[in-house]
């Protein structure tokens, strides 16, 4: 962060992931009288996640994706290039995600607390059109870094 790269700021993606961890960074940066001007999250309901992750296929052999509803293959169950079987892995099930979910919250939520009492969180609804969302992303960078909407 002290680089010369970094004179203007940085973009931290998934970090810091515990309430500890944000307040030991704050720490941090605070030494070198520097601090978190925004937080972004992108907030979307849990059924949504649910949905969207718990429909994901996949052709095992090259790492192809599909997902029953947003991108379903061509044949049902079957990869669009070779036609071999697709698997729904154990992580993607719906059980499987609402426990990763409940984790995630655990963590997350009071990360969201205590960005928002400090004044810098930047909830965008990511439950949107990707323009939407992207739109929400760049107005937000603009208004950090300066940056020319476009």
């Amino acid at each position: 962060m002290n680089k010369p790269k970094c004179r203007y700021g940085s973009i931290l993606d998934g970090f810091p992931r515990t309430l500890n961890q944000a307040k030991e960074f704050d720490k941090m940066l605070a030494s070198s009288q520097k601090k978190i001007d925004k937080v972004l999250h992108l907030d979307v309901p849990d059924e949504i996640v649910v949905k969207r992750l718990s429909g994901r296929l996949t052709h095992e052999p090259s790492g192809r994706t599909y997902h029953n509803v947003f991108k379903p293959p061509k044949v049902e169950g079957k990869d669009d290039v070779t036609g071999e079987p697709l698997i729904v892995r154990p992580d993607d099930t719906e059980a499987a995600i609402k426990k990763r979910m409940a984790t995630y919250h655990q963590y997350t939520d009071p990360l969201v607390d205590y960005y928002k009492k400090q004044g810098n969180l930047m909830s965008i609804n990511a439950n949107e059109k990707i323009r939407n969302v992207w739109s929400g992303i760049k107005g937000t960078l603009n208004e950090v870094f300066g940056l020319e909407k476009k």
